[in-house]
C-alpha cells in the first residue's frame, strides 16, 4: 500500500495556489513561520527534504530566508514539479534545487537530510496506520535530531510545540522590524494567543 497521497493532474496544479489561499486564509502567515523557524533550528549550510512540494511555495520561502540551504524537493506529480521549477527558476533560487518526481517512500534509502517539510499532504491520507507510515517514510531520511515540520493538524497552545512558534515569531519580528521598536504584541500571552487563532495548521 502506498504511503503517499494521490498526483494532480494538470487542471488541479493550474488551480492550486489560488484555491488553497481560499482554503487556508492563514496560507502566507503560515510559510513565514515555517521559514522564520527553519532559520532557528538550521545551519546555514542545511540540506532540506520538501515533500509534496507543489508549486514551490516552500522553497521559495526558505530560498529567501537563508542561501546556503540546498533542497530535494519530492513530488509524484509531474505537472506540480513543473510548476515548481518554473517559480523557483523564476525567484533565482534553482540552483539550489533537486527534482525528484517520486513518493517518498521511493526514495534512496540512504538519503540524509537535515529537515524535512510536509505542508498540506497529509491531510489526503485518511488512515491512520498510512498516515503513520508516511511520516516514517520522511523520518526514516532524516538525520537524527532534525526537525520536521508537518502542516496539517492541530495542536493546543498549551502544547510544547507551541514554545517553537513562539520563539519562531520573535525571530521573524526581529527580522522585519531590525532597528525600530516593534508594534508587534511583547507579551508571551498575547504571542500565544495571535498563533492560536492564526496557525491551525503548523505541527511538528
Amino acid at each position: 500500500m502506498s504511503t503517499s497521497p494521490p498526483t494532480f493532474d494538470e487542471e488541479r496544479a493550474a488551480a492550486y495556489d489560488d484555491k488553497i489561499r481560499r482554503l487556508a486564509p492563514g496560507y502566507d502567515v503560515l510559510h513565514e513561520t515555517i521559514a522564520n523557524l527553519a532559520a532557528t533550528q538550521l545551519a546555514d549550510d542545511a540540506h532540506l527534504l520538501v515533500v509534496g512540494a507543489g508549486t514551490g511555495e516552500e522553497i521559495v520561502r526558505l530560498g529567501r530566508t537563508q542561501p546556503g540551504w540546498r533542497f530535494t524537493a519530492v513530488d509524484p506529480s509531474a505537472e506540480m514539479l513543473e510548476r515548481s521549477q518554473e517559480r523557483v527558476e523564476k525567484e533565482g533560487v534553482g540552483d539550489r534545487v533537486t527534482y525528484v518526481q517520486e513518493r517518498v517512500e521511493d526514495l534512496p534509502s540512504e538519503a540524509r537530510f537535515d529537515g524535512a517539510t510536509s505542508v498540506f499532504v497529509a491531510h489526503f491520507l485518511q488512515d491512520p496506520t498510512v498516515k503513520q507510515q508516511y511520516v516514517r517514510a520522511i523520518a526514516r531520511r532524516l538525520r537524527p535530531g532534525s526537525p520536521l515540520v508537518l502542516a496539517d493538524l492541530f495542536e493546543g497552545p498549551s502544547a510544547e510545540v507551541f514554545d517553537a512558534l513562539v520563539a519562531a515569531w520573535r525571530h521573524g519580528v526581529r527580522r522585519a522590524c531590525p532597528t525600530r521598536r516593534s508594534s508587534a504584541p511583547s507579551t508571551e500571552s498575547s504571542v500565544r494567543s495571535i498563533l492560536w487563532r492564526r496557525m491551525l495548521f503548523l505541527r511538528f
